[in-house]
Protein backbone atom coordinates (compact mmCIF):
# COMPACT_ATOMS: atom_id res chain seq x y z
CA UNK A 1 0.00 0.00 0.00
CA UNK A 2 2.78 2.39 0.95
CA UNK A 3 4.61 1.52 -2.23
CA UNK A 4 1.49 2.31 -4.30
CA UNK A 5 1.18 5.72 -2.58
CA UNK A 6 4.84 6.49 -3.29
CA UNK A 7 4.37 5.58 -6.94
CA UNK A 8 1.33 7.82 -7.09
CA UNK A 9 3.28 10.73 -5.55
CA UNK A 10 6.14 10.16 -7.98
CA UNK A 11 3.75 10.13 -10.91
CA UNK A 12 2.17 13.41 -9.75
CA UNK A 13 5.59 15.00 -9.35
CA UNK A 14 6.69 13.83 -12.79
CA UNK A 15 3.44 15.09 -14.31
CA UNK A 16 3.92 18.50 -12.71
CA UNK A 17 7.51 18.76 -14.00
CA UNK A 18 6.45 17.66 -17.47
CA UNK A 19 3.62 20.23 -17.48
CA UNK A 20 6.05 23.00 -16.50
CA UNK A 21 8.47 22.03 -19.24
CA UNK A 22 5.65 22.08 -21.81
CA UNK A 23 4.59 25.53 -20.64
CA UNK A 24 8.12 26.87 -21.00
CA UNK A 25 8.47 25.37 -24.47
CA UNK A 26 5.14 26.87 -25.48
CA UNK A 27 6.19 30.33 -24.31
CA UNK A 28 9.52 30.07 -26.13
CA UNK A 29 7.81 28.89 -29.31
CA UNK A 30 5.33 31.75 -29.21
CA UNK A 31 8.11 34.21 -28.54
CA UNK A 32 10.12 32.83 -31.46
CA UNK A 33 7.11 33.07 -33.76
CA UNK A 34 6.50 36.68 -32.75
CA UNK A 35 10.18 37.51 -33.22
CA UNK A 36 10.14 35.89 -36.64
CA UNK A 37 7.21 38.01 -37.71
CA UNK A 38 8.63 41.15 -36.13
CA UNK A 39 11.73 40.81 -38.33
CA UNK A 40 9.53 42.01 -41.18
CA UNK A 41 8.21 45.54 -41.45
CA UNK A 42 4.51 46.24 -42.01
CA UNK A 43 5.27 46.99 -45.66
CA UNK A 44 7.17 43.72 -45.97
CA UNK A 45 4.32 41.68 -44.55
CA UNK A 46 1.79 43.39 -46.77
CA UNK A 47 3.91 42.78 -49.87
CA UNK A 48 4.43 39.13 -49.02
CA UNK A 49 0.80 38.71 -48.06
CA UNK A 50 -0.28 40.05 -51.45
CA UNK A 51 2.10 37.70 -53.27
CA UNK A 52 0.94 34.60 -51.42
CA UNK A 53 -2.73 35.56 -51.62
CA UNK A 54 -2.45 35.83 -55.40
CA UNK A 55 -1.77 32.12 -55.45
CA UNK A 56 -5.37 31.55 -54.30
CA UNK A 57 -6.83 31.95 -57.77
CA UNK A 58 -4.19 30.09 -59.77
CA UNK A 59 -5.89 27.85 -62.38
CA UNK A 60 -6.37 24.27 -61.28
CA UNK A 61 -3.93 22.89 -63.83
CA UNK A 62 -1.09 24.51 -61.88
CA UNK A 63 -2.07 22.86 -58.59
CA UNK A 64 -1.70 19.14 -58.05
CA UNK A 65 -2.17 19.09 -54.28
CA UNK A 66 -5.04 19.25 -51.84
CA UNK A 67 -6.34 22.59 -50.57
CA UNK A 68 -5.04 22.03 -47.04
CA UNK A 69 -1.55 21.48 -48.47
CA UNK A 70 -1.77 24.85 -50.20
CA UNK A 71 -2.60 26.44 -46.87
CA UNK A 72 0.32 24.65 -45.24
CA UNK A 73 2.55 26.00 -47.96
CA UNK A 74 1.37 29.56 -47.27
CA UNK A 75 2.02 29.13 -43.58
CA UNK A 76 5.50 27.81 -44.27
CA UNK A 77 6.27 30.79 -46.46
CA UNK A 78 4.90 33.32 -43.98
CA UNK A 79 6.85 32.05 -41.00
CA UNK A 80 10.00 30.41 -42.29
CA UNK A 81 10.90 30.49 -45.95
CA UNK A 82 10.37 34.22 -46.29
CA UNK A 83 13.22 35.01 -43.94
CA UNK A 84 15.40 32.42 -45.64
CA UNK A 85 14.65 33.92 -49.04
CA UNK A 86 15.34 37.48 -48.01
CA UNK A 87 18.25 38.38 -45.80
CA UNK A 88 17.24 41.96 -46.44
CA UNK A 89 13.97 43.75 -45.98
CA UNK A 90 11.66 43.70 -48.96
CA UNK A 91 11.07 47.38 -48.37
CA UNK A 92 14.64 47.93 -49.59
CA UNK A 93 13.63 46.41 -52.90
CA UNK A 94 10.27 48.09 -53.48
CA UNK A 95 10.81 51.54 -51.99
CA UNK A 96 11.50 54.43 -54.35
CA UNK A 97 12.20 52.24 -57.38
CA UNK A 98 11.62 54.65 -60.28
CA UNK A 99 13.52 52.86 -63.05
CA UNK A 100 14.34 49.21 -63.46
CA UNK A 101 17.66 48.03 -64.85
CA UNK A 102 17.72 45.22 -67.43
CA UNK A 103 21.11 43.51 -67.66
CA UNK A 104 22.05 40.81 -70.16
CA UNK A 105 25.16 38.60 -70.10
CA UNK A 106 26.01 37.01 -73.44
CA UNK A 107 28.62 34.25 -73.66
CA UNK A 108 29.14 30.84 -75.21
CA UNK A 109 29.60 27.37 -73.72
CA UNK A 110 32.53 26.98 -71.30
CA UNK A 111 33.54 30.64 -71.16
CA UNK A 112 33.07 31.24 -67.44
CA UNK A 113 29.51 32.51 -67.74
CA UNK A 114 28.26 30.53 -64.73
CA UNK A 115 30.94 32.08 -62.50
CA UNK A 116 30.08 35.52 -63.88
CA UNK A 117 26.37 34.96 -63.27
CA UNK A 118 27.02 33.73 -59.72
CA UNK A 119 29.00 36.88 -58.94
CA UNK A 120 26.26 39.11 -60.33
CA UNK A 121 23.42 37.30 -58.57
CA UNK A 122 25.17 37.79 -55.22
CA UNK A 123 23.87 41.36 -55.50
CA UNK A 124 20.74 41.26 -53.29
CA UNK A 125 18.59 43.50 -55.49
CA UNK A 126 18.98 41.31 -58.58
CA UNK A 127 16.50 38.73 -59.90
CA UNK A 128 18.46 36.17 -61.91
CA UNK A 129 17.07 34.46 -65.01
CA UNK A 130 19.48 31.60 -65.66
CA UNK A 131 19.76 30.17 -69.19
CA UNK A 132 16.17 30.73 -70.33
CA UNK A 133 16.89 28.95 -73.64
CA UNK A 134 17.88 25.61 -72.16
CA UNK A 135 14.75 24.15 -73.71
CA UNK A 136 16.51 24.17 -77.10
CA UNK A 137 19.09 21.86 -75.52
CA UNK A 138 22.52 21.85 -77.20
CA UNK A 139 21.51 23.14 -80.62
CA UNK A 140 22.05 26.80 -81.48
CA UNK A 141 20.21 26.54 -84.79
CA UNK A 142 16.98 25.94 -82.85
CA UNK A 143 16.80 29.64 -81.93
CA UNK A 144 15.16 32.35 -83.98
CA UNK A 145 16.37 35.91 -83.28
CA UNK A 146 12.92 37.44 -83.22
CA UNK A 147 11.50 34.72 -80.98
CA UNK A 148 14.54 34.90 -78.69
CA UNK A 149 14.14 38.66 -78.31
CA UNK A 150 10.48 38.15 -77.46
CA UNK A 151 11.37 35.68 -74.70
CA UNK A 152 14.05 38.00 -73.30
CA UNK A 153 11.71 40.98 -73.24
CA UNK A 154 9.03 39.00 -71.41
CA UNK A 155 11.60 37.89 -68.83
CA UNK A 156 12.92 41.41 -68.31
CA UNK A 157 9.35 42.66 -67.83
CA UNK A 158 8.41 39.65 -65.64
CA UNK A 159 5.68 38.44 -68.00
CA UNK A 160 5.76 34.73 -67.30
CA UNK A 161 2.23 34.10 -68.55
CA UNK A 162 3.50 33.85 -72.15
CA UNK A 163 6.51 31.61 -71.48
CA UNK A 164 4.84 28.20 -71.41
CA UNK A 165 7.59 26.29 -73.21
CA UNK A 166 10.32 27.61 -70.94
CA UNK A 167 8.29 27.01 -67.77
CA UNK A 168 7.41 23.48 -68.79
CA UNK A 169 11.08 22.65 -69.35
CA UNK A 170 12.26 24.36 -66.15
CA UNK A 171 9.71 22.49 -64.08
CA UNK A 172 10.91 19.19 -65.49
CA UNK A 173 14.53 20.20 -64.83
CA UNK A 174 13.92 21.86 -61.47
CA UNK A 175 17.62 22.48 -60.81
CA UNK A 176 17.37 25.40 -63.28
CA UNK A 177 15.31 27.32 -60.71
CA UNK A 178 17.99 26.83 -58.06
CA UNK A 179 20.26 29.42 -59.69
CA UNK A 180 17.77 32.13 -58.73
CA UNK A 181 18.55 32.64 -55.05
CA UNK A 182 15.55 34.93 -54.59
CA UNK A 183 13.07 32.43 -56.02
CA UNK A 184 14.42 28.98 -55.19
CA UNK A 185 13.43 28.90 -51.49
CA UNK A 186 9.81 29.40 -52.57
CA UNK A 187 9.95 26.72 -55.26
CA UNK A 188 11.88 24.31 -53.07
CA UNK A 189 9.48 24.69 -50.14
CA UNK A 190 6.35 24.38 -52.24
CA UNK A 191 6.84 22.93 -55.69
CA UNK A 192 3.68 24.17 -57.49
CA UNK A 193 4.67 27.80 -56.92
CA UNK A 194 7.10 27.72 -59.86
CA UNK A 195 4.36 26.27 -62.05
CA UNK A 196 2.35 29.43 -61.55
CA UNK A 197 3.12 32.27 -64.02
CA UNK A 198 1.16 34.64 -61.79
CA UNK A 199 3.25 33.83 -58.74
CA UNK A 200 6.54 34.05 -60.66
CA UNK A 201 5.52 37.42 -62.07
CA UNK A 202 4.61 38.75 -58.63
CA UNK A 203 7.95 37.85 -57.06
CA UNK A 204 9.96 38.94 -60.11
CA UNK A 205 8.40 42.42 -60.12
CA UNK A 206 9.71 43.18 -56.64
CA UNK A 207 13.32 43.38 -57.77
CA UNK A 208 14.64 46.48 -59.56
CA UNK A 209 17.53 44.69 -61.30
CA UNK A 210 16.57 42.02 -63.82
CA UNK A 211 19.52 39.87 -64.88
CA UNK A 212 19.60 37.31 -67.71
CA UNK A 213 22.55 35.08 -68.61
CA UNK A 214 22.60 32.97 -71.77
CA UNK A 215 25.20 31.08 -73.81
CA UNK A 216 22.88 30.42 -76.74
CA UNK A 217 22.67 33.82 -78.43
CA UNK A 218 25.10 36.05 -80.28
CA UNK A 219 25.25 39.82 -79.97
CA UNK A 220 23.74 40.30 -83.43
CA UNK A 221 20.71 38.30 -82.26
CA UNK A 222 19.81 40.81 -79.55
CA UNK A 223 21.39 44.17 -80.36
CA UNK A 224 18.12 45.52 -81.78
CA UNK A 225 16.69 45.34 -78.25
CA UNK A 226 18.88 48.29 -77.29
CA UNK A 227 16.41 50.48 -79.19
CA UNK A 228 13.42 49.12 -77.26
CA UNK A 229 12.03 52.00 -75.20
CA UNK A 230 10.30 49.60 -72.81
CA UNK A 231 13.70 48.35 -71.68
CA UNK A 232 16.70 49.91 -70.01
CA UNK A 233 19.06 47.34 -71.50
CA UNK A 234 22.79 46.91 -70.99
CA UNK A 235 24.76 44.02 -72.49
CA UNK A 236 27.91 42.40 -71.16
CA UNK A 237 29.76 40.33 -73.76
CA UNK A 238 31.93 37.68 -72.08
CA UNK A 239 34.66 35.99 -74.13
CA UNK A 240 37.39 33.43 -73.48
CA UNK A 241 40.48 32.21 -75.31
CA UNK A 242 39.06 29.75 -77.89
CA UNK A 243 41.86 27.27 -77.10
CA UNK A 244 40.71 27.20 -73.49
CA UNK A 245 37.09 26.96 -74.60
CA UNK A 246 37.68 23.97 -76.88
CA UNK A 247 39.86 22.23 -74.29
CA UNK A 248 37.10 22.61 -71.70
CA UNK A 249 34.34 21.54 -74.07
CA UNK A 250 36.24 18.39 -74.95
CA UNK A 251 35.88 17.21 -71.35
CA UNK A 252 32.07 17.49 -71.29
CA UNK A 253 30.21 14.39 -72.39
CA UNK A 254 27.14 16.10 -73.86
CA UNK A 255 29.33 18.64 -75.64
CA UNK A 256 31.43 16.03 -77.42
CA UNK A 257 28.17 14.65 -78.86
CA UNK A 258 26.92 18.04 -80.00
CA UNK A 259 27.87 19.21 -83.47
CA UNK A 260 27.35 22.85 -82.49
CA UNK A 261 29.33 22.66 -79.26
CA UNK A 262 32.44 21.07 -80.81
CA UNK A 263 32.44 23.28 -83.91
CA UNK A 264 35.47 25.55 -83.43
CA UNK A 265 34.84 27.35 -86.72
CA UNK A 266 31.33 28.28 -85.54
CA UNK A 267 32.75 29.45 -82.21
CA UNK A 268 35.30 31.78 -83.75
CA UNK A 269 33.05 33.14 -86.48
CA UNK A 270 30.66 34.08 -83.73
CA UNK A 271 33.46 35.75 -81.77
CA UNK A 272 34.37 37.80 -84.84
CA UNK A 273 30.75 38.78 -85.45
CA UNK A 274 30.28 39.70 -81.78
CA UNK A 275 33.36 41.89 -81.85
CA UNK A 276 32.26 43.80 -84.95
CA UNK A 277 28.74 44.26 -83.57
CA UNK A 278 30.10 45.43 -80.22
CA UNK A 279 32.25 48.03 -81.97
CA UNK A 280 29.23 49.20 -83.94
CA UNK A 281 27.15 49.54 -80.78
CA UNK A 282 29.95 51.36 -79.01
CA UNK A 283 29.88 54.15 -81.58
CA UNK A 284 26.24 54.96 -80.87
CA UNK A 285 25.44 53.51 -77.45
CA UNK A 286 28.76 53.18 -75.65
CA UNK A 287 27.08 53.18 -72.23
CA UNK A 288 25.14 50.03 -73.14
CA UNK A 289 27.92 47.60 -74.13
CA UNK A 290 30.90 46.17 -72.28
CA UNK A 291 33.32 43.42 -73.32
CA UNK A 292 35.09 41.36 -70.65
CA UNK A 293 37.58 38.53 -71.03
CA UNK A 294 37.15 35.59 -68.67
CA UNK A 295 40.91 35.56 -68.13
CA UNK A 296 40.81 39.11 -66.75
CA UNK A 297 37.93 38.25 -64.44
CA UNK A 298 39.73 35.33 -62.79
CA UNK A 299 43.07 37.15 -62.78
CA UNK A 300 41.78 40.33 -61.17
CA UNK A 301 38.37 39.40 -59.73
CA UNK A 302 37.80 42.45 -57.52
CA UNK A 303 38.93 45.00 -60.08
CA UNK A 304 37.00 43.42 -62.96
CA UNK A 305 33.88 42.85 -60.88
CA UNK A 306 33.89 46.50 -59.83
CA UNK A 307 34.03 47.52 -63.49
CA UNK A 308 31.16 45.19 -64.42
CA UNK A 309 28.98 46.33 -61.53
CA UNK A 310 29.55 50.00 -62.32
CA UNK A 311 28.59 49.33 -65.93
CA UNK A 312 25.41 47.51 -64.87
CA UNK A 313 24.43 50.23 -62.39
CA UNK A 314 24.89 47.96 -59.37
CA UNK A 315 26.75 48.54 -56.10
CA UNK A 316 29.55 46.25 -54.99
CA UNK A 317 27.96 45.36 -51.67
CA UNK A 318 29.58 43.48 -48.81
CA UNK A 319 27.70 40.37 -49.97
CA UNK A 320 29.38 40.61 -53.37
CA UNK A 321 32.82 41.10 -51.82
CA UNK A 322 32.25 38.14 -49.50
CA UNK A 323 31.28 35.98 -52.46
CA UNK A 324 34.43 36.97 -54.33
CA UNK A 325 36.60 36.24 -51.32
CA UNK A 326 35.08 32.79 -50.89
CA UNK A 327 35.16 31.76 -54.54
CA UNK A 328 37.99 33.48 -56.37
CA UNK A 329 40.87 33.32 -53.90
CA UNK A 330 43.08 30.38 -53.06
CA UNK A 331 43.66 29.35 -49.47
CA UNK A 332 47.27 30.48 -49.72
CA UNK A 333 46.31 33.95 -50.85
CA UNK A 334 43.17 34.38 -48.76
CA UNK A 335 44.58 37.28 -46.75
CA UNK A 336 46.32 38.86 -49.73
CA UNK A 337 43.90 39.35 -52.64
CA UNK A 338 46.61 40.66 -54.95
CA UNK A 339 48.72 37.52 -54.37
CA UNK A 340 45.73 35.28 -54.94
CA UNK A 341 45.04 37.08 -58.20
CA UNK A 342 48.63 36.66 -59.32
CA UNK A 343 48.49 32.98 -58.40
CA UNK A 344 45.44 32.59 -60.57
CA UNK A 345 47.08 34.48 -63.41
CA UNK A 346 50.18 32.30 -63.46
CA UNK A 347 48.81 29.18 -61.81
CA UNK A 348 47.21 27.58 -64.88
CA UNK A 349 43.65 28.28 -63.75
CA UNK A 350 42.57 29.75 -67.06
CA UNK A 351 45.50 28.39 -69.09
CA UNK A 352 45.18 24.68 -68.40
CA UNK A 353 44.92 24.17 -72.12
CA UNK A 354 48.63 25.06 -72.47
CA UNK A 355 49.77 21.80 -70.89
CA UNK A 356 46.63 19.69 -71.47
CA UNK A 357 46.21 20.10 -75.24
CA UNK A 358 48.33 18.42 -77.86
CA UNK A 359 50.32 20.95 -79.87
CA UNK A 360 48.64 19.86 -83.12
CA UNK A 361 45.23 20.54 -81.54
CA UNK A 362 46.39 23.98 -80.47
CA UNK A 363 47.49 24.73 -84.02
CA UNK A 364 44.14 23.57 -85.38
CA UNK A 365 42.20 25.97 -83.12
CA UNK A 366 44.57 28.79 -84.03
CA UNK A 367 44.01 28.08 -87.73
CA UNK A 368 40.26 28.60 -87.42
CA UNK A 369 40.44 31.32 -84.79
CA UNK A 370 43.42 33.46 -85.83
CA UNK A 371 41.34 36.59 -86.44
CA UNK A 372 39.14 36.16 -83.35
CA UNK A 373 42.20 35.70 -81.14
CA UNK A 374 43.81 38.79 -82.62
CA UNK A 375 40.67 40.90 -82.06
CA UNK A 376 40.39 39.96 -78.39
CA UNK A 377 44.09 40.03 -77.52
CA UNK A 378 45.01 36.33 -77.33
CA UNK A 379 48.58 35.47 -78.31
CA UNK A 380 49.27 32.66 -80.74
CA UNK A 381 51.62 29.84 -79.80
CA UNK A 382 54.13 29.70 -82.63
CA UNK A 383 56.08 26.55 -81.81
CA UNK A 384 56.00 23.63 -79.41
CA UNK A 385 58.89 25.02 -77.33
CA UNK A 386 56.52 27.69 -76.00
CA UNK A 387 54.24 24.99 -74.61
CA UNK A 388 54.94 25.44 -70.93
CA UNK A 389 53.78 27.19 -67.75
CA UNK A 390 55.56 30.44 -68.64
CA UNK A 391 53.64 30.94 -71.88
CA UNK A 392 51.74 34.21 -71.62
CA UNK A 393 48.39 33.83 -73.35
CA UNK A 394 47.23 37.44 -73.11
CA UNK A 395 48.30 40.61 -74.84
CA UNK A 396 47.00 44.05 -74.01
CA UNK A 397 43.34 44.40 -74.81
CA UNK A 398 41.36 47.63 -74.81
CA UNK A 399 37.91 47.65 -76.24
Amino acid sequence: MVRRENNHKNFKAFSLIFFCICCVLLLVTNRFSRDTIEELSDNDLEELKNIVIQFDDVPDEHIEVEENEVLDGKKLLDLEEVNLMRNYSLSNFVANVTKKQHNLVLASWRTGSTLTGDILKSYPRAFYHYEPFCFVQQHLHGLNSSAAQDVLKKLFLCKYDALDRMLEFNNRKRWLWSFNTQLWPFCNAFRPFCKSPKFLTSVCQIFPVQLVKTVRLGLTDVSAMLDDKDLNLKILLLVRDPRGVMNSRGKINWCTKSEDCMNMEMLCKRMEADYEEAKRIQKHKSAHIQVVRYEDLVSWPHRTTKSIFEFFGMEVTKEVVNYLNRNTMSQVGRTRPEIAAMMRRHGAVYSKWVHEMEFDDILEVQKYCKKAMELFGYREMDNWTEKGPLFETLSEFKF
